[in-house]
């Protein structure tokens, strides 16, 4: 009885085996690289939910039906933790995970880390039988311990990870699942490599190439590319050995709710059974601030009767050209304000301390804190407010009043310089302008001057990411 047991379930997995050798990917591993590499848990800086489903080879009996759930929760820059509770049915058996882990950066610098992560936890076998045999009892029901462990590298844009999603190896039928754990260091492997370019600024293309190891007789490659649009929406397409093809899209519904979908295509064995494979992902954002968060910036107060001073370097008037659309407003006297153009040089460099960022065009800001006559024993500071009009095709700026704290022909650079202040426990966002063509990472945004002058002045005050030179972008 036993025997007819085991090989009615071992045709039921081998048949899942045959097709996806047991693959641990979920096409959408991309947006949650937590369900193989705990070294990314926490990795958006958000206290987030992740939610994957997959149900696969849809009206095959038998065929896997996997969901994945991980909680993970910044703490500071460096550490983070999570908890990932999972279920895989596969024919008569399904396995139950719960785990509990953590993830560390060491960071090199604003663009260089390389982080660590490693879960543990229980797991449990659920078999499907009426069948009265003492070893089925002994391992239906049974715990066994389970535990991964990950790193990855990044480098601007590029990352690199590596894991070792199963470390402990079990028998199935065995009398005693403890008595029998072993450590299986180099059996289950997942590798991946991706970069993110920056095709244009509304969009960036990011390609991932992926293999795995399945113990030493087994393994599988694969890749996929997903097109972004603003961060708002993705769509792309990959490749899984001896799987197929697959699609998938998503978008951002709002600041604290994505979805995603994929489809995988049937390869032949399954089609002549069924149909394809559905996966879906649900990402819910619990929090507003970033938990990486170490020097809060206080939201501004409003300052009454104040006497803003705003000049440009005399000699840059001289000698930059007018260019439209771009003003700087002086307010060196009270009673009068006299327009200005402010200078604009596409072949000068914004320079952003600790980061080398190579750019090929870059905006020579009207740069306050660099004056070249500054006055003697003053107490008030020398600033400038760089004016732009509206354009009906600006991006994640309007009319208003910004704290600039870098600005970039490239939107791989401004999106470099935003994560990495980001990293560092600040948020902030990025507004494009087609009038001066450039990017702009911005930290705070009010409807009026005197409400954003204060703030400008603390984060001025923050020894990081040169701080101290931040300047004010009027749009109107």
């Amino acid at each position: 009885m036993r025997k007819s047991f085991i090989l009615l379930t071992v045709i039921t997995m081998s048949f899942s085996s045959l097709l996806a050798q047991r693959s641990i990917v979920y096409n959408q591993f991309f947006n949650n690289p937590v369900v193989y590499n705990p070294s990314f848990i926490g990795n958006s800086g958000f206290t987030e939910l992740y939610i994957n489903h997959r149900q696969q080879w849809l009206d095959v009996d038998g065929a896997p039906v996997m969901t994945h759930l991980s909680f993970q929760l910044p703490l500071n820059r460096k550490l983070s933790v999570g908890a990932i509770l999972s279920s895989d049915k596969r024919g008569l058996i399904t396995t139950y995970e719960g785990q509990i882990g953590a993830s560390y950066s060491v960071n090199f610098n604003d663009q260089t880390s390389l982080t660590f992560g490693l879960t543990a936890g229980t797991g449990r076998n659920s078999i499907e039988s009426s069948i009265n045999d003492q070893a089925l009892n002994n391992n239906n029901n049974s715990l066994f311990p389970v535990g991964q462990f990950g790193m990855n590298f990044k480098l601007k844009a590029l990352t690199v990870s590596f894991a070792l999603p199963q470390l402990f190896e079990t028998e199935l039928f065995a009398e005693e699942i403890f008595e029998d754990v072993g450590i299986d260091i180099t059996q289950t492997t997942f590798s991946n490599i991706s970069y993110r370019f920056t095709i244009s600024p509304q969009f960036d293309f990011e390609p991932n190439v992926f293999f795995q190891t399945f113990r030493s007789e087994l393994s599988q490659y694969g890749g996929l590319g997903t097109l972004y649009y603003k961060d708002l929406f993705w769509i792309g397409g990959g490749y899984m050995q001896d799987v197929g093809p697959s699609a998938h899209l998503g978008m951002n519904v709002s600041d604290f709710l994505r979805f995603g979908y994929a489809y995988d295509f049937a390869p032949d064995l399954a089609a002549s059974f069924g149909q394809g494979s559905h996966e879906f992902q649900i990402v819910l954002r619990l929090d507003k601030k970033n938990k990486r968060k170490t020097q809060p910036i206080t939201e501004p107060a409003i300052i009454e009767n104040e006497t803003l001073i705003i000049t440009e370097k005399e000699e840059k008037k001289e000698e930059t050209p007018e260019q439209p659309g771009i003003e700087v407003i002086d307010k060196t006297d009270t009673k009068k304000t006299e327009k200005k153009t402010a200078p604009v040089d596409k072949q000068s460099q914004v320079e952003v301390p600790e980061q080398e960022i190579e750019e090929e065009e870059t905006y020579e800001e009207a740069d306050p804190a660099e004056s070249e006559t500054e006055p003697e024993e003053s107490s008030e500071r020398m600033d400038n407010i760089v004016k732009v009009d509206l354009h009906p095709q600006n991006e994640g700026i309007s009319k208003g009043y910004y704290i600039v704290v870098g600005a970039f022909a490239k939107k791989e650079n401004a999106r470099n310089h935003l994560s990495n202040i980001s990293n560092a426990g600040y948020e902030g966002a990025i507004g494009y302008s087609p009038i001066t063509g450039y990017n702009y990472v911005y930290l705070r945004r009010a409807e009026k001057l005197e409400d954003i002058v204060s703030i400008r002045g603390e984060i001025r005050s923050l020894d990081i990411f040169d701080f101290k030179n931040a300047w004010i972008l009027h749009i109107e």
